[in-house]
């Protein structure tokens, strides 16, 4: 593990090597461990390899990570506080609600998992995610279509003629390290109607284990928690509404603008900046910032897309009309600072 990280960071850094040769012996490790039937071992060594492959990984890495998870009958262990979770609103009955309100005409959805989520869309869905053999929990619509790919692959061959019209909601939760949500919140606004949501999971992990870039408990949120923190330094244009939601938190982002290209120039930077932060901040755990999910400030954002996308709004328009909520919003989140977990409800 020490190693790979030396490895990644001198990648990083531009130190002249050869990664191919590193690459080899991680991929010999990964198989090593499917063979000899260790999943859990075999997970974190085929998400080394991803990490440090980025954007250019192809699917074989994935669906091999697949086979891994597949192949992991013990779990990823932790303690009974290391795997509670908790919230005020079941994060697929929030999705549920969003779609009966703004009722998109395309939805999209990265990481489809057990098609939990996928499940609530109600009219044509795009499902993207790179494990060729995932289990469905639940049927979905024959609206739906489910493209067996990474989201880098996506975006960058089926995209353009896939995502027509631009998408009107979507679901970020594919893997749970945060600059790949970020390259995914960077391809999805490229293809941004003026009144698209963006709605991204796992940003408020309720347990430091949970938010190891390693996995080391059943339930994981990754190190989500980074990308909305880009979001707030970098981007102070988008309207961001984080919510109390279960199981880790959701991220709400209205106002998207694919001429924006401050996240793109600083990419690089910020995951150099994030990468190595192995701690997640109390305030974090303890969810400031995050509002209830039934919030009239939530209603109020939903109205706002509703109504522009009904009369047609320019992105100006829209965006206009999100900036006077954002005052109302951090009214919200200063209100409800050290309150979170005091709201939350049993979940079974």
């Amino acid at each position: 593990d020490r190693g790979v990280r030396h490895l990644a960071m001198g990648l990083r850094l531009g130190v002249p090597t050869d990664p191919s040769l590193f690459l080899e012996l991680l991929i010999s490790e990964a198989d090593r461990c499917l063979l000899r039937h260790k999943g859990k071992e075999a997970v974190q060594r085929w998400q080394d390899v991803a990490c440090l492959l980025g954007e250019n990984c192809p699917d074989y890495v994935y669906q091999q990570l697949g086979v891994a998870y597949s192949q992991n009958k013990e779990g990823f262990g932790g303690t009974k506080e290391e795997n509670h979770c908790w919230g005020d609103c079941h994060k697929h009955e929030l999705l549920g609600l969003l779609h009966e309100c703004l009722m998109p005409e395309l939805y999209l959805e990265i990481g489809v998992d057990a098609g939990l989520s996928l499940a609530r869309a109600r009219g044509r869905a795009i499902g993207v995610d790179p494990r060729s053999d995932l289990v469905f929990k639940i049927s979905f619509a024959e609206s739906a279509s489910i493209f067996s790919m990474s989201s880098d692959a996506f975006f960058r061959e089926l995209a353009t003629r896939s995502l027509r019209p631009r998408p009107e909601l979507v679901f970020i939760d594919g893997m749970h390290l945060f600059e790949f949500a970020l390259r995914d919140f960077l391809n999805v606004e490229r293809f941004a109607a003026p009144t698209t949501l963006v709605v991204i999971d796992d940003i408020y992990p309720c347990h430091r284990t949970q938010a190891l870039r390693r996995r080391r408990s059943g339930a994981w949120a990754g190190d989500i928690w980074k990308l909305h923190r880009i979001l707030r330094e970098t981007r102070p244009d988008l309207t961001l509404v984080a919510l109390n939601a279960y199981t880790t938190g959701v991220l709400l982002i209205a106002g998207l603008d694919p001429d924006n290209q401050d996240l793109k120039r600083r990419y690089n930077q910020s995951v150099s900046q994030y990468l190595d932060i192995d701690d997640v901040p109390p305030e974090v755990l303890a969810r400031h910032g995050a509002i209830p999910s039934d919030h009239p400030v939530v209603g109020q954002l939903v109205d706002i897309l509703r109504e522009g996308k009904e009369h047609g709004l320019s992105r100006e328009q829209v965006r206009s009309r999100l900036s006077e909520l954002k005052n109302k919003i951090a009214e919200a989140e200063v209100e409800f600072i050290g309150r979170a977990e005091s709201m939350a409800v049993p979940f079974n």
